[in-house]
Parts: C-alpha cells; sequence; structure tokens
C-alpha cells in the first residue's frame, strides 16, 4: 500500500552510469578548489554497536551509507571489554540485527548464540556485518566541523580534513557529540 512505501526523500538516489564529458569538467573543476566532498544518504557518527546497526540496516534498506568513528576502535564497549550480555531472558528479549550478532558470536564458538564472547571476536564480527553491507567506514574521524541550513545538518567536517555530506546524519556516539556540535 502508499502508505508503507518509504518517502521520497529516504529512497536510494539513482547514480548515472556514464557521466557526460561537460558534466566531468565541471566537477573536476570544482573539486581543484573545494575540499574533498563525499555524499552519503545516511551518515551515522559514532561506532558503537547501535552506530554499527543503524549503519548496517540503512545499508540494507538501499541507502548509501558511511560510519564515522573518531577513534581507531569500533563497536564501543560491546567490542571494547564489556562481553557478556546483562539480561536475564535473552532469548525471548533480543531479535533483529543484535540477535544475528549473538548468532554470528554463536557460530564462533560452535553454540548456536553465545551471550558472552571474547572483545577480538565481537571485533570481528562487526566488521565483517559492515563489510558485507558495503558501510563506508571511517576510523580516526573526529569531527570538527558541522555546517547547517536552518536547524538541518547538510555536511560535517573531521579533523583529517575530510568533508561528508549526507541526506541524513545519525549521532550514535556515546556522549552526543554530533548533537552539541550542532546545537541540539
Amino acid at each position: 500500500p502508499a502508505a508503507l512505501r518509504t518517502p521520497r526523500h529516504l529512497r536510494p538516489r539513482k547514480r548515472m552510469k556514464h557521466p557526460s564529458p561537460l558534466l566531468l569538467g565541471v566537477l573536476l573543476a570544482t573539486s581543484a578548489h573545494a575540499a574533498p566532498l563525499d555524499s552519503f544518504d545516511v551518515l551515522v557518527y559514532g561506532g558503537t554497536a547501535s552506530g554499527i546497526m543503524a549503519a548496517v540496516a540503512a545499508s540494507r534498506d538501499g541507502m548509501h551509507v558511511a560510519l564515522l568513528e573518531a577513534s581507531p576502535h569500533l563497536g564501543g564497549m560491546l567490542s571494547g571489554g564489556l562481553s557478556n550480555s546483562d539480561v536475564d531472558n535473552q532469548q525471548q528479549l533480543i531479535g533483529g540485527l543484535a540477535r544475528s550478532f549473538f548468532a554470528a558470536a554463536g557460530s564462533h564458538y560452535g553454540e548456536p548464540v553465545a551471550w558472552a564472547f571474547e572483545p577480538h571476536v565481537a571485533s570481528q564480527i562487526l566488521t565483517a556485518m559492515l563489510a558485507k553491507a558495503h558501510v563506508t567506514t571511517c576510523l580516526e574521524c573526529p569531527l570538527s566541523t558541522v555546517r547547517k541550513n536552518g536547524t538541518a545538518i547538510e555536511s560535517i567536517g573531521t579533523a583529517n580534513g575530510r568533508t561528508f555530506a549526507a541526506r541524513i546524519f545519525i549521532d550514535s556516539s556515546y556522549e552526543g557529540d554530533l548533537m552539541k556540535a550542532a546545537g541540539v
């Protein structure tokens, strides 16, 4: 039904197969004078477990997705040492992408599911999930600037000089770094 269709502004954009020579000339001339700009449908700031799940979900829905993390480490607490689920009835409460993570951990140990695992195993699983979903991942990309149009974020700059534009921004940092920088 029409009510369940994805809104136009959230649908992936179609990409040109062969840009015209004129367009290429304009792009090359413009890029010589501007900072590099990477453009995405969705940009997730914060490589926490929830950020990774958001990025994978958006990519699975057909979006062109980037995940930026300020540190050299993906997975936040899940792959940084908090490697035991503290929920009593996980079987009934955990589903979706989170459940697939715990199933992958179980597969590593020869079990159907693992609620306790080694941090390096969590890191490997999360990295593999991002790769399989074709999420562009940028580590050591701390936020430096936010450019807005009214209340909407248009692009962000990182300390390493890169600029990222997106239609949708998700702040999955533990401290709300992007929201703070955007004045939310």
